[in-house]
């Protein structure tokens, strides 16, 4: 046998290992890209319910009676029950029957504060905050400078604390700007035909660690002030 029958004998009996070795790397790869794919959705629907039920805690126990509490308190409930009923708007958008709760008792919730042009100005400013940084992250690689998870609460909480100075209006401003923000966000991504589904745990996620923020800013702000007046009164 001479050295060309020999290579391609072996050529010929190394090619279908060599196939099959690349057929289970692709299985490999796909297997173990699905396995982190569902560990992270698990994270996030954890977070997602335990966020739920950490607010639902401070509605019951720490809010006033009254028909905010009742508000609050039927519409995070609403929103754990409803969160795998989808609803799909023709061809143009598909989100969850929580997403769509949300909207309608944040809109309410603006409504019963009866807040005027300024407070909607603000709310086009936390909407168009929300809006941009994302599309920031879609089209550059600004998760390696600071996560999307960490720039968006502190952006939009640090806006609408500057434009506002009662927790009442700054709550509302902040969930309104979300909700509207998510709702415009995807609406564009539709546009381009890059994004239909509305995710429905991660911009809870957002929604509450944002909510979780402003509630420790106005937590601190008491605090100091009941500091200072009874610092004040023992001074007299």
């Amino acid at each position: 046998m001479n050295y060309g029958d020999a290579f391609y004998s072996i050529h010929h009996s190394l090619l279908p290992s060599l196939f099959m070795y690349r057929l289970r790397m692709k299985d490999f790869i796909h297997t173990t890209n699905k396995m982190f794919i569902g560990m992270s959705s698990m994270k996030e629907l954890f977070f997602f319910f335990w966020f739920s039920w950490f607010f639902v805690i401070i509605v019951v126990f720490f809010m006033e009676k009254g028909f905010e509490q009742r508000l609050f308190l039927l519409s995070l409930l609403g929103i754990m029950i409803c969160k795998n009923l989808q609803v799909s708007i023709g061809h143009l958008i598909s989100m969850s029957l929580s997403f769509i709760l949300l909207l309608f008792c944040t809109l309410l919730y603006f409504a019963f504060l009866r807040l005027g042009l300024y407070h909607f100005f603000a709310t086009y400013i936390v909407i168009f905050t929300y809006v941009g940084i994302l599309l920031w992250y879609k089209v550059s690689p600004a998760s390696f400078i600071v996560q999307p998870n960490v720039l968006i609460p502190i952006a939009s909480v640090s806006i609408t604390v500057f434009l506002h100075r009662t927790f009442p209006i700054q709550r509302a401003t902040l969930m309104l700007g979300f909700v509207l923000g998510q709702l415009l966000f995807h609406l564009i991504l539709r546009s381009y035909h890059l994004e239909v589904r509305l995710q429905d745990e991660s911009f809870f996620i957002l929604f509450y660690v944002s909510l979780l923020i402003l509630l420790v800013i106005q937590g601190f702000i008491r605090s100091v002030s009941l500091i200072r007046r009874r610092l004040s009164s023992a001074g007299r």
